[in-house]
């Protein structure tokens, strides 16, 4: 192989670049961060030099892989199976489940009131960043209420909103890692729960993370509870 340094790159060879880091990243030498990072690089990259600095922690002899006679060959053994993939996928979610499960035991913070009320007729109401007291009782008359819990604190493992509402209703912005039990009745409405995609959905969540339970009565109107991601 001929030196590769001081000579520019083609396309074929960025390609390659960018298969062995992901590669890699199915091996989990790299994350998804580190793998988007770099392959953005590879896809700049003009010089030989830079693919093979950004190869040179995680394959031996980068400039051989990439420019040697066999460098197709090679190059093809690094690309991940479907399973590597699968698996790769899999262990970015168990990480993902175990930091929203030891942030979700932080939200209960205790020191709130036992009970809240808020009451929207013909406007609105919005309650975000707010001490969730042990029970909040809100009404809307021809009317809605917006509560957003992402940045919230929990006086209570157990927390109750009653959403009552007569043409009208509420929205809910819940965290990941918090259960939602949905209950209460509605008489021509309804009552949702609706898990964003690539959320954890709140029913497969461990019995010691919080508890939020939706309670109350709509009547021409409901509540939409929505579990959000990150």
């Amino acid at each position: 192989m001929s030196d590769y340094k001081d000579k520019r790159c083609t396309d074929q060879e960025r390609s390659a670049a960018v298969e062995v880091l992901s590669g890699a990243m199915a091996d989990g030498q790299l994350t998804l961060t580190e793998f988007d990072e770099r392959s953005g690089k590879a896809h700049a990259a003009t010089q030989r030099s830079e693919l093979v600095d950004l190869l040179d922690d995680l394959v031996d002899e980068p400039a051989g892989l990439l420019f040697g006679s066999g460098a197709s060959t090679a190059v093809a053994r690094r690309a991940p199976s479907d399973v590597e993939w699968a698996a790769h996928q899999a262990s970015d979610a168990q990480r993902h489940r175990e930091m929203v499960l030891a942030r979700s035991r932080s939200l209960v913070t205790g020191g709130g009131s036992e009970t809240g009320f808020s009451l929207a007729i013909f406007g609105g109401v919005t309650k975000a960043a707010w001490q969730v007291p042990k029970a909040h009782w809100n009404f809307n008359i021809f009317g809605g209420s917006d509560f957003d819990l992402r940045q919230c604190r929990f006086s209570d493992p157990v927390t109750t909103l009653w959403l009552n509402s007569c043409f009208g209703g509420a929205d809910v912005l819940v965290p990941e890692g918090v259960r939602v039990d949905m209950g209460g009745l509605a008489i021509f409405g309804g009552n949702e729960l609706v898990v964003e995609n690539g959320a954890i959905h709140p029913n497969s969540l461990p019995a010691d993370a919080p508890l939020l339970l939706i309670r109350g009565l709509s009547i021409f109107g409901g509540s939409t509870v929505k579990v959000v991601r990150g």
